[in-house]
């Protein structure tokens, strides 16, 4: 992710980062600058599983909740 790429682990799903810029667009590659730059956020996408009738969300599939003792 800090070379810009996004992230995928099996099972689980994918996490990339989304810029959030401020102010107006710019009319040429070389005037983009990271001052343009507000925010920077990880965006994560659930991994999902083609099924007959569309696809599902692979995510909490298997997963068993237990109560801890106090």
């Amino acid at each position: 992710m800090e070379n810009g790429r996004s992230v995928h682990l099996d099972g689980l799903g994918s996490f990339y980062c989304k810029l959030s810029c401020a102010g107006k667009g710019v009319d040429s590659p070389e005037e983009v600058s990271v001052e343009q730059v507000q925010a920077v956020h990880v965006q994560f996408i659930p991994e999902r599983s083609k099924q007959t009738d569309g696809y599902r969300r692979v995510l909490g599939e298997g997963v068993e909740l237990v109560e801890l003792g106090k």
